[in-house]
């Protein structure tokens, strides 16, 4: 009877540790990793070790049997420690969610959740589920971001009697969209605040079509299809450094596959290993110092030179949509708070490229936060959340109102 209940008891520890590795491979495999996944998968590497040694059969098995648990043990304490006690190596999501996001299988984690939430997947437009709502959370905000017939968080402009007005596409990511702010104090609707009361400005009407996590080429594709429509007059294209990173980690054009699906670069082989193990990622930051896109520092100039060169030529693909379209362009590009207070040859390396093509209108916003005194290095606390890194309502105010000028500049209204 013992024995018969030891044994029950052996298959059911064996199957929850079968079940748990599982879920936690399977996790892996879209990109997540929690702290239970280095717990199980130290587990695992006990299990293969005790395996091995009692296969092997040393004259010491037991002395062996118990060193490798607790090098094991010792190994996860390690790893616990590095990962609660001195928070060293952690990436910002782990900062701000608790766990390791890949951000190399964001479209395979995206496409999951997009079949399992909505049936169907995420596609080449970078867009929300229409009609639907959603809150911009973090620990500094929660806003309620509503979605229209686009996906698009601007009120739902998909109608006849619109096509009469003289149409501003501003088209960009997170910083576009709105994030860390209220829908109506985006830039681009606090610019159709400005523009509405402004003579300059006679029956134009802004368009925000920017999308948290967007980046140029997604941009391109959403507004091929939102040029056949709206017939814009202009289109605002808002540009920052992140948009390298994010062409690092997605590929340029290439990303769009057939049957509107989108596959992203390859991620390091190491990963799995990096983001399971605080001690292997010790080793690794201090050895090849990968950045946050695991480029190893060694490669990173010509890595992000290379993405640089790519957001060119996609802006160049914009002129030319421009040309076919009969809409002006208006390059925009904006800092994050860490490009105002020191030096960053990634934000002045992307300013010279972008501004080196005089057929369209270039807006270099650091540079205008600066000259102005508006945004600086003493006072950006005011116009950035601290921890999140996106403007507030008072810094998206002064964005609008600079572009607002710049626009006057370029001499809106041919």
């Amino acid at each position: 009877m013992v024995t018969t209940i030891k044994k029950a008891s052996l298959k059911l520890l064996t199957a929850i540790i079968v079940l748990l590795l599982l879920v936690h491979a399977t996790m892996l495999y879209y990109g997540l990793v929690f702290v239970t996944t280095t717990i199980c998968f130290s587990g695992l590497l006990l299990i293969i070790a005790l395996a091995v040694i009692s296969f092997i059969k040393p004259a010491n098995l037991a002395n062996i049997r118990l060193l490798a648990i607790i090098l094991t043990i010792s190994l996860l304490l390690g790893d616990l420690s590095i990962r609660y006690v001195f928070k060293l190596h952690l990436t910002r999501k782990e900062r701000l969610n608790g766990y390791y996001l890949s951000e190399y299988k964001r479209d395979k984690l995206q496409a999951l959740i997009d079949n399992t939430k909505y049936g169907q997947q995420p596609g080449w437009y970078h867009v929300s589920k229409p009609y639907t709502t959603k809150i911009s959370s973090q620990p500094e905000f929660h806003y309620l971001f509503k979605y229209n017939s686009w996906g698009l968080t601007d009120a739902d402009t998909s109608s006849v009697s619109d096509h009469s007005k003289n149409w501003i596409i501003t088209i960009g990511d997170s910083f576009t969209e709105g994030v860390g702010a209220p829908m109506d104090s985006s830039w681009p609707r606090l610019l159709n605040n400005i523009i509405g009361h402004d003579s300059a400005f006679l029956n134009h009407q802004v368009l925000n079509a920017g999308k948290a996590g967007s980046d140029v080429y997604f941009e391109y594709m959403l507004l091929k299809k939102l040029v056949a429509y709206y017939h814009p007059k202009r289109v605002i294209l808002d540009i920052n450094t992140t948009d390298i990173d994010d062409i690092i980690i997605r590929g340029g054009s290439n990303r769009f596959k057939a049957c509107n699906t989108i596959q992203y670069n390859k991620a390091p082989w190491w990963e799995p290993a990096y983001a399971s193990s605080y001690i292997i990622r010790s080793i690794l930051n201090n050895t090849i110092e990968p950045d946050w896109t695991l480029t190893p520092k060694m490669k990173r100039g010509e890595i992000e030179q290379q993405s640089i060169d790519s957001i060119f030529q996609c802006v160049q693909d914009f002129k030319k949509l421009g040309e076919q379209e009969h809409f002006k362009l208006t390059i925009s590009l904006n800092p994050n708070m860490t490009e105002l207070t020191e030096p960053n040859s990634s934000y002045e390396k992307l300013a010279a490229e972008l501004s080196s093509d005089s057929s369209y209108y270039f807006i270099n916003l650091k540079h205008l936060f600066l000259s102005q005194n508006l945004i600086t290095q003493h006072n950006y606390q005011n116009y950035y959340w601290a921890q999140d890194g996106h403007h507030n309502s008072l810094g998206y105010k002064i964005w609008a109102e600079i572009v607002a000028s710049q626009l006057k500049n370029d001499k809106l209204i041919p």
